[in-house]
């Protein structure tokens, strides 16, 4: 019974955070919907930040491990790594993690909004230390498929590159009624990330920058 109300309590924060994001579900909203009193939140989860980290863990620990393997697997084959290999490798492995569950990838997406876009997150900080590993190696093989890019501005496109990833997916639903009211059709998740691929390593591996030391040099 008391496994079955933990579940219950975080399938009711994981459909809520889906359906209204982060700041807007209170603990009132999910102990509403699981049918459960405050204390029951308290005794599994501790806290309204501890909970938000268990629903972190329920995508998060299945995506890097099959994360971790897919590298593994690569790494075996020591011919060159090309950004649109990878970038294919990672929606896999985010639409497996995420395929339990209707509003997967579209939680999954908020939740690294939240973690990386909100200034008051402490999710970050805990996604950096429990799975910081696999996304480093990953973020490394990223890197040396485009050698040409420095360290500074290889961390500014990933960034770039995961503001135009979290928006559209995050407000899959908001933008999939605008396109079905423009051109009678509606993208599925599925669709949308591998669409992102081609945009994500035209970014990626287009030129390395030249206007800003320029820029810097009139200042």
């Amino acid at each position: 019974m008391s496994q079955d109300t933990a579940k219950r309590i975080l399938d009711a924060a994981i459909t809520l955070f889906a359906e209204h994001g982060f700041q807007e579900t209170s603990l009132r909203d999910i102990t509403g919907l699981a049918d459960v009193n405050l204390a029951s939140v308290n005794y599994h989860y501790g806290s309204r930040k501890a909970l938000v980290q268990a629903v972190a863990d329920h995508y998060l620990a299945p995506l890097c491990r099959d994360l971790e393997n897919r590298i593994t697997e690569r790494l075996i084959d020591d011919t060159k790594v090309h950004p649109e290999e990878l970038f294919e490798m990672l929606v896999k492995a985010v639409l497996k993690a995420s395929s339990s569950r209707p509003q997967g990838v579209v939680l999954f997406m908020r939740l690294m909004g939240f973690a990386y876009l909100e200034t008051q997150s402490d999710l970050r900080p805990f996604i950096i230390k429990r799975y910081g590993e696999t996304f480093k190696r990953f973020m490394r093989m990223l890197h040396s498929s485009v050698p040409n890019l420095s360290e500074d501005e290889f961390f500014w496109r990933v960034h770039l590159m995961l503001g135009a990833t979290i928006l559209p997916l995050s407000s899959h639903h908001a933008l999939t009624e605008i396109e079905s009211e423009s051109y009678e059709t509606q993208a599925s998740v599925e669709v949308i990330l591998h669409r992102l691929v081609p945009f994500l390593v035209a970014g990626l591996s287009a030129s390395a920058d030249t206007v800003s030391p320029k820029v810097e040099k009139l200042l």
